[in-house]
């Protein structure tokens, strides 16, 4: 009982309530993975590591997904997530630093602003990419 009232609590906290007795396969992909970091917060972590958690959802699953990310950083100010993305639309403000991977070694690391810069993705993509920033402060590639 005692974990059903916790687990319940979590999905509430996630906007997520009305999937409590949904069965997985009901679920839509950005529902799923909603459910699976509900699941992750049950043993209260420290760390969360989201590997490509958006890779195989659609522009709406996607922006829910994020949106959820953004709603547990904003709620969850004790708990480290570290999110590996290809995306850089999917780096989201509230990813305060991070670092650019290619053929396994480190080509940048510092603060958001200082790794997001056209000229360190175009060293990891090795593509001509401009970026656009919105004015919520996400980034998206263009290839000039």
């Amino acid at each position: 009982l005692e974990e059903e009232e916790k687990a319940a609590g979590i999905m509430k906290s996630l906007k997520a309530e009305h999937l409590m007795d949904r069965p997985v396969v009901a679920m839509s992909s950005g529902e799923q993975v909603k459910v699976l970091i509900a699941r992750a917060l049950m043993t209260n972590p420290e760390l969360m590591i989201l590997d490509e958690p958006s890779v195989y959802l659609d522009l709406a699953g996607r922006e829910f997904l994020l949106k959820t990310i953004e709603e547990l950083a904003a709620t969850r100010p004790d708990l480290t997530m570290i999110f590996i993305t290809q995306r850089i639309e999917d780096i989201l403000p509230v990813f305060d630093c991070g670092m650019i991977l290619k053929s396994g070694e480190i080509v940048a690391r510092g603060t958001r602003d200082e790794v997001l810069t056209e000229e360190n993705l175009k060293n990891a993509f090795d593509l001509d990419i401009q970026l656009i920033r919105t004015d919520k402060g996400r980034l998206w590639t263009v290839i000039r």
